[in-house]
């Protein structure tokens, strides 16, 4: 049973401004779990600054960070939405939407300027923006037999399982959840006693690129 690398989510939306021969980049950090709120803000966005002339977003939603997207709005391919995505993979951000709004300032960048540029306002936002692990609960069944129930009952206390369902009979069967934090505590379970651990699932408490 493999243990994975906690993702972090931000608590609140941030903002901050990034600016670079005239051109002024201002950033939008954005708690999420749908992609219908990332259209929607960045619709916000559109609107509240009219005059900008890109919109560049990077998302990555999922409790394992599966759904990935960048939009470079206009700008060189993978100058402006691929950078903001790695910074957000460098951070093992998920849940998480930037926005950069960038207003020209009548000078060309280039590539490399527009990259600097993206990744620098991306950074603006998520520095000063508060983290939290993302709560992931992982169902297990556990089957024990019946002369060891109590242990396992015990175990269930300690570490705040959640009980779904249990069977009792000669073997003792009980569905539940715990925490991702909480799997070295199963693992120390079953190489302890007379018990055997099946994975059911993965819930989470929070739901193409250019």
């Amino acid at each position: 049973m493999k243990i994975q690398e906690a993702l972090q989510t931000i608590l609140s939306e941030t903002s901050g401004v990034y600016a670079e021969k005239g051109s002024k980049f201002l950033s939008f950090a954005v708690p999420v779990t749908e992609e219908q709120a990332v259209k929607t803000r960045r619709e916000q966005l559109r609107k509240e600054h009219y005059k900008a002339v890109h919109v560049v977003v990077a998302y990555r939603l999922g409790e394992a960070a599966a759904m990935e997207y960048s939009s470079d709005d206009g700008e060189p391919s993978g100058s402006a939405g691929r950078p903001v995505l790695n910074e957000l993979k460098s951070r093992q951000l998920t849940n998480v939407a930037v926005f950069i709004v960038r207003y020209y300032g009548g000078k060309k960048l280039g590539v490399a300027g527009l990259i600097n540029a993206y990744k620098s306002a991306c950074i603006a936002a998520l520095d000063i923006a508060e983290t939290r692990p993302l709560e992931v609960r992982l169902n297990f069944r556990i089957i024990c037999p019946a002369a060891e129930q109590h242990v396992v009952v015990k175990w269930i206390a300690d570490v705040k399982a959640i009980v779904e369902n249990t069977s009792y009979g000669n073997t003792c069967e009980f569905l539940l959840s715990i925490d991702r934090s909480e799997l070295n505590a199963l693992e120390q379970l079953k190489r302890n006693w007379q018990i055997e651990v099946e994975s059911v699932e993965e819930k989470s408490n929070e739901g193409d690129e250019n």
